[in-house]
């Protein structure tokens, strides 16, 4: 009774939902007749008979059990004491139990293996570990390092959370040389200094994450045999100062994430990487002992299929490397940063940057030019802009004008 309640209520919304949505609709049409939809009374009457011969049918079934109860002399009671259920405990009758006894018997093995530091059970480990493809763990400096992980011959996914674990650093050539169908690494925030060599071997990983490990130095240039790896995200890794130059000859990466890093500029020849879709961040060299193996701005050029957001840092140089990087040809690029060296060149420069109309986020720093870009008010779906640290500037764009302009930040204007 209560399924057959239960529908009548969701019929009698639905309808009363159908009528609320198709008047809205008829009032946006514009009429001349006065008269209701014949579709729309038609909906209503085939609506109500439904109801109507549900309601039909269940009277006929009360009927039918009333005419049951007074051929067999059935007296309608009141129920005044509730069934007591019997109390649940943990002692019963063994020999009541049928079925499924072979698993009984590897839960009950299980729950008596001896345990490790790890609080694993070393029967369970041994005879499953060839099994698993995905593993995580979790591990602190009062446990060592699982050495049954090295069983693991077919894991393809491993995440290690280390809660500043100083011992992860010596223990992970070994397991590096033993994961060798892995795909995913991923030992993000952990204290890790440096990747060890043998990283190359690991031809078929294709995401590895280190963002957050602040004691990372260095990366080696064994990275350059991850023929297929994807994904590469350093992200607030600060004491990292570069990628390996090896990064370049990876041509199947897609997403480079370096933001809030300590990189100080990008390796020359990252215009390789043609198939990036992600970069967040792209840092012009200063100058120094790195600019002989240093991208310049118009490496960009080739990276057409980079999406989501772009932050260029260090901006310098002239309108001609700016100009060769066609920031307008990344149709995918939504949220464009720019940051200046404060120079009086920059009014050149910024020209060149010209992005697609397409952009919804804009924001120049510390931008030393006088005027700012006319391409600016060509944004039509501009939805945030932000200038900040622009001193020199004279004189704004009516930004008002902008037809999808939500929010401006005007900072450190004089």
């Amino acid at each position: 009774m209560d399924d057959v309640l239960d529908e009548w209520s969701h019929a009698i919304l639905t309808w009363k939902t159908g009528d609320a949505e198709e008047n809205i609709h008829n009032q946006q049409k514009i009429r001349c007749s006065f008269r209701g939809s014949p579709c729309f009374c038609l909906n209503q009457v085939v609506r109500r008979r439904d109801i109507a011969l549900k309601i039909k049918e269940v009277s006929e079934k009360l009927d039918e059990i009333a005419n049951e109860r007074a051929r067999y002399g059935l007296q309608i009671n009141r129920a005044t004491d509730e069934i007591q259920r019997p109390p649940s405990t943990h002692f019963f009758d063994e020999s009541s139990i049928s079925g499924r006894d072979g698993e009984k018997k590897s839960v009950v093995s299980m729950l008596l293996a001896k345990m490790d530091d790890n609080n694993l059970g070393e029967a369970s480990v041994e005879t499953s570990i060839e099994r698993v493809r995905h593993l995580s763990i979790v591990i602190s400096n009062e446990t060592s390092f699982p050495s049954s992980i090295h069983g693991a011959k077919g894991l393809r996914s491993l995440l290690i959370d280390n809660n500043g674990y100083r011992w992860l650093g010596a223990a992970l050539p070994d397991v590096i040389k033993q994961l060798i169908c892995i795909r995913s690494l991923n030992l993000s925030w952990s204290s890790i200094e440096e990747i060890p060599n043998e990283v190359g071997k690991l031809i078929h990983l294709r995401h590895l994450n280190l963002e957050g490990c602040r004691k990372l130095v260095s990366l080696p240039e064994t990275m350059c045999d991850l023929c297929n790896l994807q994904s590469l995200d350093v992200s607030a890794c600060w004491s990292l100062k570069e990628l390996p130059r090896a990064t370049v000859k990876v041509i199947k990466l897609r997403h480079l994430r370096i933001y809030a890093s300590g990189v100080a500029f990008m390796p020359k020849g990252i215009e390789r990487l043609t198939c990036l879709r992600t970069l967040d961040c792209f840092i012009v060299c200063g100058g120094g002992e790195n600019e002989s193996k240093a991208a310049n701005l118009k490496e960009l050029k080739n990276l057409n299929y980079i999406g989501g957001s772009l932050e260029i840092r260090n901006l310098r140089g002239g309108i001609e490397d700016a100009t060769e990087a066609q920031l307008k040809n990344k149709k995918r690029l939504l949220c464009l940063d720019l940051y200046f060296k404060h120079n009086h060149e920059d009014g050149i420069l910024i020209e060149g940057l010209r992005p697609l109309s397409d952009l919804e986020r804009l924001c120049i720093n510390n931008y030393g030019g006088i005027v700012l870009p006319n391409w600016m008010m060509a944004l039509t779906r501009l939805q945030e802009l932000q200038i900040i640290a622009c001193g020199n500037v004279e004189v704004l764009h009516p930004f008002g004008r902008l037809p999808s302009l939500e929010s401006l930040k005007l900072q450190g204007l004089e």
